[in-house]
């Protein structure tokens, strides 16, 4: 699937949405537009939620230092706070001209494309109940778990940027502390070069025969045998 172009006008009708809904909380999902990024004009959910950032964070775990063309990852946005009770969330990939990357899958019903576009992956009221529901248990934190699709080729670096709110659950925007995160990736055209020597060789061959049959098997040989020699400069 294509990568989509970040419409402005997408965010403006979400702006729209949000000056309707002051006094309410989007326990349903985060409207597209707000995970803090460039082609979002930064906003994020630090627009809604008025109370500056406390002691948590937000991170994204997963993200591939450097990105193999066609490659699919597994993305976590985990957002902890102390002094609150559950978290919402959003998350997009862009390039470095400001349009999006990759394809996001959904993988669990915690999540969900921010109104119906694949541009944005936000979280579900389950998703929300649920952070709830195990936020202690997990150490005042809840992860946030979707897949992402790299390009079927070298687009440049690829930023992730995720905005969270950590929630005082009281179903509305008051009280709750926004938090904004972003990683960025480059791609990766030499990746046979398990061991970062620059090269494909012999300590890769060794690399991945010691890896055997979990990740490595036959297919991988003939790859990295196929990508012998220098890597490209």
């Amino acid at each position: 699937m294509p990568s989509k172009v970040k419409l402005a006008i997408v965010v403006g009708l979400s702006l729209a949405a949000l000056a309707a809904t002051p006094a309410f909380g989007f326990r349903g999902g985060a409207p597209a537009g707000f995970s803090g990024s460039t082609g979002d004009s930064g906003f994020s959910c630090l627009l809604c939620h008025g109370e500056k950032p406390g002691s948590g964070m937000i991170e994204i775990l997963g993200a591939p230092a450097s990105y193999e063309a066609n490659g699919i990852y597994t993305l976590t946005v985990r957002i902890t706070d102390d002094d609150k009770l559950g978290a919402g969330f959003q998350l997009a990939a862009e390039d470095s001209m400001a349009m999006s990357a990759g394809d996001f899958t959904i993988i669990d019903s915690n999540t969900q494309f921010s109104d119906g576009l694949p541009a944005w992956v936000t979280h579900t009221g389950d998703g929300v109940n649920e952070s709830v529901f195990n936020w202690a248990a997990m150490g005042n934190s809840f992860e946030f778990t979707v897949e992402w699709q790299a390009p079927s080729s070298d687009v440049g670096p690829i930023t992730f940027y995720a905005a969270g709110n950590a929630i005082n659950n009281d179903f509305t925007s008051a009280g709750d502390h926004a938090y904004i995160t972003n990683v960025t990736s480059n791609f990766n055209d030499c990746p046979w070069d398990l061991t970062g020597s620059g090269s494909v060789g012999s300590s890769d061959l060794g690399a991945l025969l010691g890896q055997w049959g979990e990740p490595f098997g036959s297919s991988d040989l003939a790859a990295l045998l196929g990508s012998w020699g220098p890597c490209p400069k």
